[in-house]
């Protein structure tokens, strides 16, 4: 039935974003532009994920209250793996650890504000 879901972020500087992403290694598949720095919407994707990002002004990026997406990785060693990858990017801001509540994880911010976080159930 289901097959995937793409999270749409609301940016304010798509220029930004793009270059947020692909120092984490996503590519840009589409855009509505040529050069998607230009673009209004645009897709990021690394593997078997893929968000949208799409151009939001200042006023309307406050009303959108986007909390966090969440995604799950396909065990230890591969969070593990991505953790130490993009650790010397300084843009973790929730270290790799056990959660209470059964994960263990990490997170950071994107430019636009979301928080993302990478997981494994215990």
């Amino acid at each position: 039935m289901f097959k995937t879901v793409n999270p749409v972020l609301a940016v304010i500087d798509m220029a930004e974003s793009i270059r947020f992403w692909r120092r984490l290694g996503f590519s840009v598949p589409f855009s509505d532009q040529e050069d998607p720095v230009f673009s209004d919407y645009a897709g990021v994707r690394r593997e078997n994920i893929e968000f949208h990002l799409q151009t939001f002004t200042p006023e309307q990026r406050g009303s959108n209250k986007a909390t966090s997406v969440r995604v799950q990785m396909e065990n230890l060693d591969a969070l593990k793996a991505i953790y130490e990858e993009w650790l010397p990017l300084e843009i973790i801001s929730a270290r790799l650890d056990e959660k209470p509540w059964g994960t263990v994880e990490f997170g950071f911010y994107a430019p636009c504000g979301t928080a993302f976080f990478f997981y494994v159930d215990r």
